[in-house]
């Protein structure tokens, strides 16, 4: 394969990967992905595809770099502003603005553009040297930071064909380690439980993403109520189940093995311990009111 060849395939291949991640599985999509062995288990009811496709993006992992890397695990902020301008520097101007521009889509999206601009010069005989740094830039500074982590979240959805499709954006974009140095919350002695529960919904502190589904899980492993609502309320409500109920090591055993499902990840190794403590203290802590 000529570069050319290659900068052209590529750019398809993070084209498909944009698509299915902003519009799902699209007519054109699917007859990209026709043929290939994952392919064939796809839900053949358009609906059933949908709704695969909402619970897993829609409802139980957000494809938001923001919420996988920043220090409030909330939506917007600084890393998108970051996005977008890493966006304006390329040229690259997102097809959707209803969307945040950190979405994983539009990631997919801009490299997909800087791969076609990559095509353009080859043919053209411009030099290539400055797309190519954009685009390694791009990777090493955003996409290939959380690539891996939403991957993980989104295979532990159990949609298989999601499972596959965020693989294959792993194995393109890289999966760096983030930045984020490991926490002691338990270092502060007013550390409650609602402090817990929400260090646990954070990405970037405890290195796993927790959704719905994921403290559903947890809780139904454990043999314990969460409740439902909000993931804060769940998880406060679980936490508070648990030492009322004298099962904190039972939820602590179940939360491990949501750990276990990760990488390896120096705030994941942060997290354990933390939870082994908390297997004996959790009943004396304060509940943060």
């Amino acid at each position: 394969m000529t570069p050319f060849e290659s900068a052209v395939a590529h750019s398809r291949t993070w084209a498909l990967l944009a698509e299915v991640l902003l519009d799902g599985w699209t007519d054109r999509a699917l007859a990209v992905v026709d043929g290939l062995a994952w392919a064939a288990d796809l839900p053949p009811d358009p609906d059933l595809r949908a709704a695969r496709h909402q619970r897993v993006l829609g409802s139980g992992v957000p494809p938001y770099e923001s919420v996988f890397r920043s220090a409030d695990g909330l939506l917007g902020g600084d890393i998108a502003g970051q996005v977008r301008d890493a966006y304006a520097a390329m040229g690259f101007r997102p097809a959707r603005t209803d969307i945040e521009p950190d979405h994983a889509g539009l990631q997919c999206a801009a490299l997909s553009f800087l791969y076609a601009a990559e095509a353009d010069a080859l043919r053209d005989g411009v030099p290539t040297k400055g797309i190519v740094q954009l685009r390694d830039r791009f990777l090493a500074e955003h996409l290939g930071r959380w690539a891996g982590p939403f991957h993980t979240a989104v295979s532990r959805q159990g949609v298989a064909e999601l499972t596959e499709l965020t693989g294959l954006l792993v194995d393109l974009a890289g999966s760096a380690r983030d930045d984020a140095a490991p926490e002691d919350l338990l270092a502060d002695a007013k550390t409650g439980l609602k402090a817990v529960a929400a260090y646990l919904l954070v990405p970037a502190r405890c290195g796993v993403w927790l959704g719905v589904g994921d403290i559903q899980r947890v809780a139904e492993r454990a043999g314990l109520a969460c409740g439902f609502g909000r993931r804060l309320q769940m998880m406060e409500s679980l936490w508070f189940s648990a030492v009322d109920h004298g099962a904190v090591p039972a939820l602590v055993q179940s939360l491990g093995a949501e750990l276990d499902a990760w990488p390896p990840d120096p705030r994941i190794d942060a997290t354990r311990a933390m939870l082994a403590t908390l297997a004996q203290t959790a009943a004396s802590l304060p509940a943060d009111d």
